[in-house]
């Protein structure tokens, strides 16, 4: 299963590997942020238990950049370029097996904040299915039925 947690740590993991001298923050610093830095912010837009079987998530990925000099065009144009090059379609991800999933970016934007300073989001729409026929055999593995033809009862022993 995929969620929030792995999402922003996949994000993280990104920026950190391509652009290891610059800081990550992920939450917000009240004072004594320094520059550059990226601050990112995920967040849910919509969970659902659609099934038994599945469950989906859509998730808002806002990565900012703070370049701590005074807001550059140019500078801004060549960071998103940057990030796109960075992050491509897919967000590389460790589901909560440790598997490695792959999860398509969609809704891919960028530009200049109002203060100035550049950003970067994406969309990622993800459905997990979860394999009940498994989880049941699992459960059931152990599970010991008796019934009793005089009484009429059945006895579930683990």
């Amino acid at each position: 299963m995929i969620g929030i947690f792995e999402i922003a740590k996949a994000t993280c993991k990104t920026l950190n590997d391509n652009f290891p001298d610059i800081r990550i923050y992920a939450r917000e610093v009240k004072e004594g942020m320094k520059t550059p830095s990226f601050f990112v912010n995920t967040k849910a837009l919509v969970r659902n238990h659609n099934s038994k079987i599945n469950k989906d998530i859509k998730a808002l990925v806002n990565i900012t950049y703070f370049s701590g000099n005074i807001p550059n065009a140019m500078e801004n144009c060549k960071m998103q370029d940057r990030l796109l090059e960075a992050f491509g379609m897919l967000l590389e991800t460790e589901d909560d097996k440790g598997d490695i999933k792959y999860l398509e970016l969609k809704d891919i934007s960028s530009g200049d904040t109002a203060d100035g300073d550049a950003y970067f989001n994406f969309r990622i729409d993800r459905i997990d299915y979860v394999n009940k026929e498994e989880e049941i055999k699992d459960k059931m593995a152990d599970l010991f039925i008796e019934y009793d033809m005089d009484k009429g009862e059945i006895k579930w022993q683990k």
